[in-house]
């Protein structure tokens, strides 16, 4: 009986260390690639993307589950991952819930500050969870640029400024073409 409850104790801490171990992974970003490979495509001789939102709107399911597993994040979690894992995941989150916000009114609207006023910016509407916080896109950019978290000078390109979001952005409609299709 000794011996039983030994194995059955030893198994049951093995399977928590497994869980754990899982759970102290960051999420799977297969959903965003599969939605990054599907409908950007790289023009100005690769200076530049244009994301087709006609597809990305058809696809809203898959960009709404993965944003569903990016708040999922706890700050715990995201604590125990290397410097390198933790701005990956912060430069996808900005990226798939800027998409999100920009889908939210397209396409009737001909720039991300479109979705701005007078007196309120696009990037700090909060709409989204991250990190066990109602978030915005200002609050994603602030953690990344927080001196002394990453010292990694080329975070000033992942999010960057509005101009330049909106060129990477490129809002114009297709007229229904999927841009890049043939």
């Amino acid at each position: 009986m000794t011996r039983q409850w030994i194995r059955i104790s030893t198994l049951a801490v093995l399977m928590l260390l497994s869980a754990a171990t899982v759970a102290g992974q960051a999420p799977s970003n297969a959903l965003w690639t599969s939605l990054l490979k599907h409908h950007v495509v790289i023009v100005e001789g690769g200076h530049a993307s244009r994301v087709d939102y006609a597809g990305m709107r058809r696809d809203q399911i898959l960009l709404d589950k993965y944003t569903r597993q990016l708040s999922a994040v706890a700050p715990a979690q995201f604590r125990t991952w290397g410097k390198s894992e933790q701005m990956a995941f912060l430069i996808n989150a900005y990226n798939a819930f800027t998409v999100q916000l920009i889908l939210r009114r397209w396409p009737k609207l001909d720039s991300i500050k479109d979705l701005g006023g007078l007196f309120s910016s696009p990037w700090r509407q909060r709409f989204f969870i991250l990190l066990g916080h109602r978030m915005d896109l200002d609050g994603i950019e602030a953690m990344l640029r927080e001196p002394g978290r990453y010292n990694e000078p080329r975070i000033h390109f992942a999010p960057t400024a509005p101009r330049l979001v909106a060129r990477c952005f490129n809002l114009k409609r297709t007229r229904g073409k999927a841009v890049g299709a043939g």
